[in-house]
Formats: structure tokens, C-alpha cells, sequence
């Protein structure tokens, strides 16, 4: 199968959740790919893959996280196997996307349509030349996971209708983490760091790439997110745990 190097999370969403919904089953295509991975949610975010595409092997390669990038630009600039599929997270992306080794994704044979996704991403799939070699992520699907107990306690349920209905907005939410702060004495968090909150509210405003035509934007992309951030650090409602950390793994079993 010809190599494609691509972002293997929106791949695997769009192949299980978006572009299969109205597909007939594949049972022409066969083959084997390699994908190389940090966690087991790229395998779970395409367990539908098989029923429509029965006859492609998919090897998923587990690689921690902290030594995913040294390994890949290891892997390119020796001229080791690849993978066919890697994970290019945004902060280093662009330095990756500089090595000439990326499939084009908007050129035979693949001929992904730009229309098709959001304006914010299309500088952060691009190469210099302005070619599309990968995908981005934050087109997929996303929710809230919230701990039951915590909700019941604090807004008096736990039915995600109920809670969508009290929480209509970043500022009710704001609010909520400022009551939670203040009935608990400070030891009960809306969000277990800040980072947590940030992801949860980015997405909701980025309409343009962080960068655009060489220019730092922040009311359409970022601003409104950090300032969210500011408006729960105030008020005490996140914790101080970094994500991704040992620790802020372990901070949910505290169940506060």
C-alpha cells in the first residue's frame, strides 16, 4: 500500500465516525499498515474500521510519549522504516512537516478536498510549499467526562440534559467553579489543572490558526480560551496538576 504518514486520531475518527456513516463495505482494498501510537484510544477510535475495510491489518506500535518525537525524527533523519501512519502533535509539527518525507494529501491519489475542512487548520496541516500532509484533530468529535458524585453534589444532578441546561455557557460555567471553590473551602476543583481547561474551551473560538499570514491572531483563536483560564484561576476553580503528568493521572482517584 502506498505509505501515508497522516494525524492517525482524526484518520481513525473519520473512518469509524464521519465518512464510513453512509459507505458500503470495502472488500476490494487489502493490505497491512503500521501505525505508531502513545495510548490504546487510536485503536479504540476505530474498532468500526474491520467492518468495512475487512481486509486491511492494522499493527498498532505502542511508543511512549515522551520518546514519540525523539523516535520519529530519529527514525527520518537515519532513513529508518516508518511507520505508514504517525502522530504529530501541534507543537512540534512544523519542524516535522519540514522533512520531505510526507505523503500530499491534497494530490493524487488521495485528493483530500480543502473545502471539506475547517479554515482555522489548513496552516497547521501545511507544509512550507503549502501542501496538505496531514490531518488535524480538532475536526473530531469531542464532550465533557464528569465525575457523577461531584455533579449531584454541586448542581444537584448528574443527567447530562439537566447539566447541559444549567451550563449553557463558559460564564455559567465560570460561575459553577467559583460556587465549588467557595462551599468547599478550596479543596474541591472544577478541572484538575489548567491545561484541562484550556482544551475544553479552545475549540470553541478558534476560527483562525493561532498564526495567520504571519500574524499572532488571539480573538479568533486563543483569546477567548485563556481568558476563561484566567476567569477559573481566579476564582480557585482549576487545580494545579499538569496534564498528561503521573500526577495529575493520579489526581482522579482523589474524587475531588
Amino acid at each position: 500500500m502506498k505509505r501515508i504518514l497522516s494525524l492517525v486520531l482524526m484518520l481513525m475518527f473519520v473512518l469509524s465516525s464521519c465518512a464510513i456513516a453512509n459507505a458500503e463495505v470495502s472488500a476490494e482494498q487489502s493490505g497491512e499498515i503500521t501505525i505508531w501510537v502513545w495510548g490504546d484510544y487510536e485503536q479504540k477510535g476505530a474498532m468500526d474500521f474491520n467492518d468495512y475495510y475487512p481486509n486491511i491489518q492494522v499493527n498498532y506500535v505502542y511508543i511512549p510519549q515522551d520518546e514519540y518525537t525523539t523516535k520519529l525524527q530519529t527514525a527520518i533523519t537515519s532513513g529508518l522504516e516508518l511507520p505508514d501512519i504517525v502522530c504529530l502533535e501541534m507543537t512540534p509539527r512544523a519542524m516535522e512537516l519540514s522533512y520531505d518525507v510526507w505523503e500530499k494529501l491534497d494530490a493524487e491519489p488521495y485528493n483530500l478536498d480543502k473545502s471539506e475542512l475547517v479554515d482555522f487548520c489548513l496552516p497547521l496541516i501545511s507544509n512550507s510549499n503549502g501542501d496538505i500532509c496531514c490531518v488535524q484533530i480538532d475536526n473530531c468529535v469531542g464532550g465533557y467526562v464528569y465525575n457523577r458524585e461531584m455533579a449531584k453534589k454541586y448542581l444537584g444532578t448528574d443527567d447530562p440534559e439537566e447539566l447541559e441546561a444549567l451550563l449553557p455557557d463558559l460564564a455559567s460555567v465560570v460561575e459553577l467553579g467559583k460556587r465549588v471553590s467557595e462551599e468547599s473551602g478550596g479543596q474541591d476543583y472544577l478541572y484538575s489543572g489548567v491545561d484541562d481547561a484550556f482544551m475544553a474551551a479552545f475549540g470553541l473560538y478558534n476560527q483562525d490558526a493561532m498564526v495567520t499570514d504571519g500574524k499572532l491572531t488571539v480573538d479568533s483563536s486563543f483569546g477567548p480560551a485563556y481568558e476563561f483560564c484566567a476567569d477559573l484561576v481566579a476564582a480557585n476553580a482549576v487545580n494545579m496538576y499538569m496534564q498528561w503528568t503521573p500526577a495529575w493521572n493520579a489526581a482522579f482517584a482523589q474524587n475531588n
